[in-house]
């Protein structure tokens, strides 16, 4: 775990007060919707690295992270797509939080100030903690084209799978189908979407019934062979992965 004396030059070391993880989110969405406080830590910065205060950083500020601390020089990086960076993995040149270093899920964590942004004062730290995967979400739903009247169904019901049915109700969709299970699956329901249980039988085709065999724009992060079956001809597939298919690297949108 990360102390006080590991904040090392531009970077941040960051008190905990609330974090996204997949096993916590139903709670986490239950206390936003409730409006009730987390019980957990304030999200402040505890320490500066060595001239981390030259970009107006300071002990005590509250802020909210993301995952990625790219490289900032390759080609994707210039390109604003730094996701995709070149150097995904090297060490001393790119670290993703909770994948190849450390995560969030600690009493404290030290992130490049690059990968910091002040938390408004009107957001709670339950909201600030899903800032990350709500822009993800979203940048699915952006990619995928969603227009007004479509039908969207979404395969899994985690946080991004919520927040992504969530940004397809912001991009008008006509018709939001959460595919999933168990108590996501039931949150889901709560939210108003309508819903698909794997565990009841065949998803795709309960996917097919409900619309009728119309076209439906697919997002996700299931097997691809049941996005494939799921759709139509005219419909789109928008899948979210960091993972690898018999070789071949998946680039996440």
């Amino acid at each position: 775990p990360a102390t006080i004396e590991d904040a090392g030059a531009g970077a941040g070391l960051v008190a905990r007060a609330a974090v996204a993880l997949e096993r916590q989110i139903d709670d986490m969405l239950e206390r936003i919707e409730q409006g009730r406080g987390t019980p957990l830590a304030p999200g402040e910065i505890a320490a500066l690295g060595p001239g981390a205060e030259r970009y107006g950083w300071a002990v005590g500020a509250r802020v909210a992270g993301t995952s990625h601390d790219a490289c900032g020089v390759c080609q994707k990086c210039v390109e604003g797509r730094y996701n995709l960076c070149e150097n995904y993995g090297r060490p001393g040149l790119h670290k993703q939080y909770g994948h190849n270093v450390q995560g969030a899920d600690a009493t404290y964590v030290v992130q490049g100030v690059k990968t910091i942004f002040p938390l408004p004062d009107a957001l709670g730290f339950d909201e600030g903690a899903v800032i990350d995967p709500a822009s993800i979400a979203l940048h699915v739903a952006n990619r995928g084209g969603i227009a007004p009247g479509d039908t969207v169904a979404i395969t899994g019901a985690g946080a991004i799978g919520l927040l992504g049915a969530d940004a397809a109700r912001i991009r008008g969709a006509g018709r939001v189908i959460v595919v999933g299970r168990g108590q996501r699956l039931a949150k889901a329901a709560a939210l108003g979407f309508e819903t698909v249980n794997t565990a009841a039988g065949d998803p795709v085709g309960a996917v097919r019934s409900m619309t009728g065999g119309l076209e439906v724009t697919l997002a996700g992060t299931v097997r691809l062979g049941v996005q494939g079956k799921a759709g139509v001809s005219g419909g789109a597939v928008t899948i979210l992965s960091i993972a690898k298919l018999r070789g071949v690297l998946l680039r996440p949108v």
